[in-house]
């Protein structure tokens, strides 16, 4: 797909809205991790386990949120995996695993010096993916030949949460109580097919709030319709509560591209977060291309912000 129209960038955008990530999560995650979680607990981190190497695979967004133990609640990380690839890879666990190693790596560098011996927090990850292909990843004890079987069991063992949003029936993203996320899931599942986008546009539309929706979500539909349908047909199609506003920001928008109209959306009232986030990262001293990829947006973009809101 086009960077400026990249369906990581508009997810990661979509996170910083409020009660997003918990809704997010509670649709997506199995029961039985779910009834561990205090979703409301759920918070951004910035922390990244993507490296150079990984980041040709995955975007990734890092939550923290609170497990109900037998002794009380603990804190461990949610790992969100956006996959950058429009066709199927058959060996996503081992880039799955690779990213689990780097989380946990990253916690033996920064435990505590002194106390009593160290424990792991759990990592989950769950891949996101909404590209063309009726794909269902294999977790990793599944890519080994079954014939060696008593060599299996030294091989690693874990799991990981796969989800995709292309093949998700409009029932079930019907059912969705928080709005929001039905319209983005609804966007990424027909984003590699205009004609459905089109079709489904007044259905979208209509769980959006004139006034209180992120820009962004629209950008990303018009720079998938508008090789194929006019201006005034996607007016014409959105639901005519949403159609007057989106018609006075439509030909702006289109001309700055996603990254720009996302960075638009946070400065029509949606910065607190990503500001707060953008300068604890940069007071912890994160290097600039890691705020960047945290935040979804471009370099120019957060030099901006930084320039704009440090003293």
């Amino acid at each position: 797909m086009e960077k400026n129209i990249s369906h990581d960038s508009l997810i990661k955008l979509l996170m910083q809205e409020q009660g997003f990530p918990a809704a997010f999560f509670d649709t997506l995650l199995p029961e039985r991790l779910k009834e561990r979680l205090v979703l409301e607990s759920l918070e951004f981190s910035k922390d990244s386990y993507t490296d150079d190497a990984l980041q040709q695979y995955f975007s990734d967004a890092v939550f923290n949120v609170e497990y109900k133990s037998r002794r009380g609640n603990k804190e461990m990380q949610l790992a969100l995996l956006v996959e950058h690839k429009s066709s199927p890879d058959r060996f996503v666990a081992l880039q799955v695993l690779e990213y689990m190693l780097a989380g946990y790596k990253h916690q033996l560098r920064n435990r505590p010096k002194e106390g009593k011996p160290y424990a792991l927090k759990p990592i989950v990850p769950m891949v996101i993916y909404h590209g063309k292909s009726n794909w269902q990843a294999k977790q990793l004890d599944q890519l080994f030949d079954p014939d060696y079987e008593e060599a299996l069991s030294y091989n690693p063992r874990f799991l990981f949460e796969f989800r995709s949003l292309t093949h998700m029936s409009d029932a079930e993203i019907t059912s969705i109580n928080y709005l929001l996320l039905r319209a983005a899931i609804f966007v990424l599942k027909f984003s590699f097919n205009p004609k459905q986008l089109f079709v489904n546009l007044r259905l979208i539309t209509k769980t959006l709030s004139p006034g209180n929706s992120p820009r962004g979500i629209f950008v990303y539909m018009f720079k998938v319709l508008e090789k194929t349908y006019t201006k005034e047909q996607i007016l014409e199609q959105i639901e005519p509560a949403m159609a007057i506003e989106v018609n006075s920001f439509y030909d702006k928008l289109i001309a700055e591209g996603f990254e720009k109209g996302a960075e638009q959306g946070i400065k029509q009232g949606r910065e607190d977060a990503i500001v707060a986030l953008i300068l604890k990262a940069y007071d912890e001293a994160l290097p600039l291309n890691l705020i960047c990829r945290l935040v979804g947006l471009p370099e120019e973009a957060v030099e901006t912000i930084l320039k704009k809101h440090q003293k």
